[in-house]
């Protein structure tokens, strides 16, 4: 089985999540974990890069040393297993004292120092750098694996336990990922070592027929995953963006009556576009500002009429969160045409609309149903007719459609 298909696929995942990365935080890395996880991401790729076979025979061609590419592979693999350390301190809590002994440059460097001994025995010997049943290159084949081995094991151990201990769903999601690619590269170490060990005591203790196929598939399934948090951020960062033009419509019904909700004026020709480069900032302040508008126009609203969508919405067998949904768009469409039309508030605000939300995301899921109600909702219709035949004829709300 080649290499170079997946080694490729592999390099331009770890590449793409380095430069999301690198984007999510405008590329200052001013956090110990922000510049943590960019190293490891950039370790990675560089390991990635130098395993696809056209890149490693460049590589050998422009330094005249023989299989240097292993070499460079190694040490900066056992760097970038290094710098997790930080990067787990920092997002999943753990201490300094947990790994002290993995966590201290003293083992990587002596690591490296060892590789650096061996690889120039090696090259001075003029050995083959790929046959593991010679001692040297065996040798250095299980230091780079004993490290790196035990970085996956302990990866995979916090993992396990922080997907045990949190809370949030979505961070429960990537702490599995996260776990499940650790014990895969777990898997990938043992299966390296059995095999370097079966070429270089001729024993037959690994029998599988094609230990390069068992490695890359292993391996691919394995970084896949623990590439999956970049590739995770950025599909919430393309959904979130897609949620904040969706409300733009809404943003723009509610400025439009008013527009003292606004922090920054809107831009003439420019819809649904987040505002500068924070597209988080954006997106909650364009939620807040809608909040607002709706908590102003609460005071144009006709309560007889806000019950009146609310009896349809029972009538209508709908449920809890789109009858409340449905209840809001009706409030604020009576509410925004009142205003439109000159009426005056009145004294006494209505309270705080029934069910809050716990988080962001569940507001956004209701300001969305909230506007799709008020666009498309046949009780929506019925409130703004009942409420037109309440100012113009003077009918009481139930005698109209009920």
């Amino acid at each position: 089985m080649t290499w170079t298909l997946p080694g490729s696929a592999l390099a331009l995942l770890i590449w793409a999540g380095f430069f999301q990365q690198l984007h999510r935080v405008h590329w200052r890395l001013t956090g110990k974990g922000e510049r943590a996880f960019c190293l490891v991401l950039l370790a990675a790729g560089i390991v990635f890069t130098f395993t696809i076979p056209p890149v490693a025979a460049t590589v050998d061609r422009a330094l005249a040393l023989p299989h240097f590419e292993r070499y460079l592979i190694a040490c900066v693999a056992l760097f970038g297993s290094w710098t997790l350390y930080p990067f787990v301190e920092h997002y999943w809590g753990v201490s300094r004292d947990e790994a002290r002994w993995l966590h201290s440059p003293w083992l990587m460097i002596g690591a490296i120092g060892a590789l650096t001994i061996l690889y120039g025995v090696s090259v001075q010997a003029g050995l083959d750098q790929t046959d593991t049943s010679l001692h040297v290159v065996y040798e250095a084949h299980l230091i780079a694996l004993g490290y790196l081995g035990l970085t996956a094991a302990r990866m995979f151990l916090f993992g396990w336990r922080s997907a045990r201990l949190l809370a949030d769903p979505a961070s429960r999601q990537r702490a599995h990922l996260y776990t499940v690619g650790w014990g895969l590269a777990v898997a990938t170490n043992i299966n390296a070592t059995l095999s370097a060990t079966h070429n270089r005591f001729a024993t037959l203790i690994y029998t599988t027929p094609d230990p390069l196929t068992v490695t890359t598939v292993l391996l691919v399934t394995g970084v896949g995953l623990l590439s999956c948090g970049p590739l995770l951020d950025a599909r919430d960062w393309w959904q979130r963006r897609g949620e904040h033009r969706e409300l733009a419509g809404f943003w723009e019904l509610v400025y439009r009556t008013a527009p003292d909700i606004a922090l920054i004026p809107p831009t003439p020709g420019v819809r649904g576009k987040s505002l500068g480069d924070d597209l988080d900032f954006a997106f909650f302040r364009r939620v807040i500002e809608i909040l607002d508008g709706l908590m102003t126009l609460r005071a144009y609203a006709d309560p007889a009429i806000v019950d009146y969508a609310r009896v349809l919405c029972r009538r209508d067998g709908l449920g809890e969160f789109q009858a409340r949904a449905t209840v809001e768009a009706a409030g604020f469409a009576v509410a925004l045409r009142a205003r439109e039309r000159g009426a005056k508030p009145q004294v006494i605000i209505q309270g705080a609309r029934e069910g809050g939300a716990r988080d962001l995301a569940e507001e956004v899921a209701f300001l969305r149903a909230v506007y799709r109600a008020y666009r498309r909702s046949p009780i929506v219709a019925a409130a703004l007719r009942a409420a037109d035949a309440r100012t113009n004829g003077g009918e009481e709300v139930g005698q109209h459609g009920l």
